[in-house]
């Protein structure tokens, strides 16, 4: 049952469009984080410490899908950001810093709601604007 799961769970994710798949990767972090807060609570430091490497995990496949040269801006921004995020976990990680890491996980429901609205919006112009285009392409 739980192969015919990861299979399912596999194909969601292949067939998915672009703006869902960041989605995907920004709830992944937000699961991770919040498993981080919960361990960290139950004093469950191995695996808040590995909750945290997951989540820096997801955005290093973050920043290596941005695409710099076309993004601009945006793409710019969003890597210094996601540069900044991993940096606050690997400061905070050791020190079990439970507030840190609350406050990256808003920022990153932040995002996530971003991402959302955008691909809501192209969804329903069916053909988006030209910057809801860029916005979008600014990964590879």
């Amino acid at each position: 049952m739980e192969t015919a799961l990861k299979t399912i769970q596999t194909t969601h994710v292949t067939t998915a469009p672009q703006g869902r798949l960041i989605i995907i990767l920004y709830d992944i972090i937000i699961r991770m984080l919040n498993g981080a807060i919960e361990s960290i609570d139950q004093q469950n430091f191995d695996t808040a410490g590995r909750n945290i490497h997951k989540a820096q995990n997801v955005l290093s496949e973050l920043m290596t899908c941005l695409n710099i040269e076309e993004g601009s801006e945006i793409s710019v921004s969003l890597c210094r950001l996601y540069k900044h995020f991993k940096t606050q976990l690997r400061v905070g990680n050791p020190i079990h810093d439970r507030e840190k890491i609350k406050y990256l996980l808003a920022q990153t429901k932040q995002l996530r709601t971003a991402w959302k609205e955008i691909t809501r919006a192209a969804k329903k112009n069916h053909h988006m604007s030209s910057s809801a285009a860029h916005f979008l392409n600014i990964i590879s």
